[in-house]
């Protein structure tokens, strides 16, 4: 990043857990109280991914297939990708 300005920018009105932040190839994954987050890091278009068990995610596994387990405050959820543009 040579001679370009890092600007702080909030992500779904909410922290970031701990640990909440992961990369999957160009994909970036933000785990937050507010939902769970992924994008390319670079541009505004992040996708929502918060569904049934409670907004306050806590971080993410990829199984390596292009799918994920999704870790909340309120329980273990599988999520399929495999089939969805990231």
């Amino acid at each position: 990043m040579t001679g370009e300005q890092v600007v702080a920018k909030t992500l779904g009105e909410g922290w970031i857990n701990p640990s909440g932040l992961s990369w999957d190839g160009t994909t970036l994954r933000a785990a937050t109280m507010h939902g769970a987050f992924r994008g390319d890091g670079v541009h505004p278009g992040w996708k929502s991914k918060t569904r049934g068990l409670g907004r306050d995610t806590t971080s993410f596994q990829p199984t390596g297939d292009g799918n994920e387990w999704i870790v909340t405050r309120r329980g273990l959820e599988h999520r399929a990708y495999a089939s969805e543009s990231k």
